[in-house]
């Protein structure tokens, strides 16, 4: 239910009136487009590639190596950074992956020339960033203006940004926030 709460967010915050959803034919990612077209008034296309032809798939494929490879590395520098193995049954495993993906969308540049981000939001991306699993300080939500006697700013693990706000994903003991800035600590503070 959240894969389907979440795709179909995307397509109301992305604007697009029709679009063509292309895809392999794994029943739970079939059952996914399904599931979003229901709930959308846009006009979308379902496609898939004919069953074992992998290959007529292949920008997708290629996306799909290329969000993988971009993960592997991510992790590969947490797990150096913490000195500790990364396990697929991971909580931040999830968080990892749709960096990864929006990493690529930032920063990718295709053929034409743009990034995945340009031509969807027609601007580059320029918001600073932290390496995927370090240690921050973040300004805790709804306390700008508020009692300036307490710390408005609290420690917890960088996982990305909301595109579709600019907002910080931060991960605390208590859970996930998103908040509006960040700052990073030096190495010696980590």
């Amino acid at each position: 239910i959240y894969n389907v709460k979440w795709c179909v967010e995307a397509f109301r915050e992305s604007r697009i009136t029709k679009a063509k959803w292309k895809s392999d034919n794994e029943p739970s990612i079939v059952a996914l487009k399904e599931a979003v077209k229901m709930e959308r008034s846009e006009r979308i296309v379902l496609e898939s590639p004919p069953v074992k032809e992998s290959k007529s798939n292949g920008a997708i494929e290629t996306t799909i190596q290329q969000v993988q490879g971009q993960f592997r590395v991510m992790k590969d520098g947490l797990e150096s950074r913490i000195s500790e193995r990364i396990r697929e049954e991971s909580h931040i495993v999830p968080w990892m992956v749709l960096h990864a993906a929006r990493t690529l969308n930032r920063f990718h540049v295709g053929s034409d020339g743009k990034t995945a981000y340009r031509r969807w939001k027609g601007k580059d991306f320029k918001r600073d960033i932290a390496e995927f699993g370090e240690s921050v300080m973040y300004l805790k939500p709804g306390t700008v203006g508020k009692d300036k006697f307490c710390a408005r700013w609290e420690r917890g693990i960088w996982l990305g940004i909301r595109d579709e706000t600019s907002e910080v994903i931060i991960g605390t003991e208590s859970g996930v926030v998103k908040a509006r800035d960040f700052k990073r600590l030096g190495s010696s503070e980590e």
